[in-house]
């Protein structure tokens, strides 16, 4: 897709009933070479929006890595 695109993401999270519907932009793309893909940004209706998606996020990282990586990467992260 051409950067700038604008399009409604459905993703569906375990441990919650209805999918999160998000705007998503194309903020980079590259079709060739041997690893084609793109960049997402994610564009929150409002603060509660963007506090329950992190939430969920950050509950599926700690899940998946343990507290104590989790912890890492997102304090490296905010300090990034």
């Amino acid at each position: 897709m051409p950067i700038g695109t604008r399009f409604l993401f459905k993703l569906t999270v375990p441990q919650r009933t209805d999918p999160f519907e998000l705007l998503g932009e194309v903020v980079w793309s590259q079709n060739d070479g041997d690893e084609p893909g793109m960049g997402i940004r994610f564009i929150y209706s409002n603060d509660s929006q963007r506090s329950d998606f992190e939430g969920v996020v950050e509950q599926l990282m700690s899940t998946s890595l343990g507290p104590e990586l989790t912890g890492k990467l997102l304090n490296k992260s905010l300090k990034s």
